[in-house]
């Protein structure tokens, strides 16, 4: 095969992997990556949406992101993460939300190592997850009675 025929075949791929994300995004999946060393944390425009939060002043770090959570689940959080990170186990957990009372958000993620085992950064998608919300079940069976 050539080298021009590999290259059309690359980007073909690429161009369809970027047909798929661009309908994820569309559907309101947020996108989100934390540089663990620097503790920069990069959010899309749906991220900072679903989070009732500014693209302009978010701060960009995991404090950033703890704070828009209720207190109860920023504690969970935190020890989540260091779970996840010390067992590589598949990040997977649904916040209720300080930032949008009421709502909760449903995230999954992975974190990447190093050659030594050393964490370099965590990548995951959220969406907003009504079904798996305290507050809605509540809201339901309050309306079913």
């Amino acid at each position: 095969m050539s080298t021009l025929r590999t290259i059309e075949t690359i980007s073909a791929e690429l161009d369809a992997l970027q047909d798929r994300l661009s309908l994820a995004l569309a559907c309101g999946v947020g996108i989100w990556d934390w540089n663990i060393k620097t503790n920069q944390l990069v959010w899309d425009n749906n991220m900072c949406a679903l989070f009732g939060v500014s693209p302009y002043t978010f701060s960009g770090n995991l404090d950033g992101f703890v704070s828009c959570l209720i207190p109860s689940d920023a504690s969970k959080a935190i020890s989540l993460l260091e779970h996840v990170i010390a067992t590589r186990e598949p990040y997977d957990y649904t916040y209720r939300l300080a930032t949008r009372p009421g709502v909760c958000i449903h995230g999954r993620g992975k974190c990447y190592y190093d050659t030594d085992g050393t964490p370099l950064r965590f990548v995951g998608v959220c969406i907003e997850d009504i079904k798996n919300c305290p507050e809605y079940k509540t809201k339901k069976n309050h309306n079913i009675q």
